[in-house]
């Protein structure tokens, strides 16, 4: 016999739904009003603010499935609303942290970083692995074959604040679009063909096969750029406008790869960029300076970037620092405007 529940059990339910999710937020906001938080704490915190994220995508993707469907749910509305606002809650004050360190301070002034990547990298970055930026690097997991550990939670913030800073950045933007210029220009060289070749094998899609196996013309394959239009289709096929006629083609990397390579290298920068910022400000006259990244001192390199806005500077803007020439020997000009706007 099915048992038949009283209308006022589902508005008991409803209040249920709400109450825990406001007693949390408040004892939340009591918590992370100390400045005194540790950096293990914060780091919790953080990972804690992702799964919530996750939580009220899924939670507000079922409700607009089930309001399409005409099957509203007050009580997933009532949770979705909870975990919202948790999640909002934890924002300012996890970004009230990171700018109580001077390197928070610093990663929160550059255009993209927002309070959850600035707290993140702040807690995870400790003063152990900023000396040498080459142990960061390590510590994200970016030094393939390193020995040191990484830590995927803090190669997810290096990558989110990657993503950040060329979808909405300025100065890191204007590297990132220097440096895909300078890997595309190897590329339509064949600067990549052994690479290419060797990945030709393990390719999933005809696009990624013509790119590595070089069925690719590299003018076509400019020209068609310069017009806006993808190299490879949604389907992933190659486009018929960039297929090489009478063996022009040049194996190539792939458009994502060389994208990937680019966001790497910038990602790279900003991680020695931070380094320095927290080994300095956190230095002392006993301690030992910063080291420079290997290959300026070990392999005579000479293209040093120094950190933007270090020493911190009052009214700082981020689009009017001067951003270096990479690379100056090369006339990169004109690539970086065929792939300008393209992320």
């Amino acid at each position: 016999m099915s048992r038949i529940i009283p209308p006022s059990a589902y508005d008991d339910l409803e209040a249920a739904a709400v109450a825990p999710g406001q007693a949390l937020l408040a004892d939340l906001r009591r918590f992370l009003s100390r400045r005194s938080l540790s950096d293990h704490e914060v780091r919790y915190f953080v990972s804690i603010y992702l799964t919530v994220q996750r939580h009220r995508i899924a939670l507000g993707n079922h409700a607009a499935a089930s309001a399409r469907a005409g099957l509203t749910s007050s009580t997933i509305e009532a949770y979705r609303d909870s975990v919202a606002a948790i999640e909002e809650a934890m924002v300012p004050m996890l970004g009230r942290w990171a700018k109580s360190t001077e390197r928070g301070r610093w990663v929160s002034s550059i255009r993209g970083i927002g309070p959850i990547i600035a707290a993140g990298l702040t807690a995870y970055a400790t003063i152990n692995y900023c000396r040498d930026p080459h142990h960061l690097w390590a510590y994200a997991g970016l030094v393939p074959g390193s020995s040191q550990r990484f830590s995927r939670a803090f190669r997810r913030m290096a990558y989110y604040a990657g993503e950040s800073f060329v979808r909405s950045g300025s100065y890191y933007r204007r590297l990132y679009e220097q440096r895909k210029a300078y890997e595309w220009r190897r590329n339509l060289s064949g600067g990549n063909a052994d690479q290419a070749l060797a990945a030709a094998a393990r390719a999933q899609s005809a696009g990624a096969r013509a790119f590595l196996e070089g069925q690719v013309d590299p003018d076509r394959l400019v020209g068609l750029m310069v017009l806006g239009k993808p190299a490879i289709a949604a389907n992933g096929n190659p486009s018929r406008a960039i297929i090489a006629v009478g063996g022009k083609g040049v194996p190539m990397l792939t458009p994502g790869h060389i994208d990937r390579r680019a966001r790497r290298w910038t990602v790279k920068l900003l991680l020695s960029h931070f380094s320095q910022v927290a080994w300095e400000s956190a230095a002392d006259t006993a301690r030992e300076p910063w080291l420079p990244p290997r290959a300026l001192r070990e392999m005579n390199h000479h293209d040093y970037i120094a950190p933007p806005n270090w020493p911190m500077r009052r009214g700082w803007r981020e689009e009017q620092e001067e951003v270096p020439t990479l690379y100056p020997e090369l006339n990169l000009g004109p690539l970086v405007q065929v792939f300008r706007g393209a992320a």
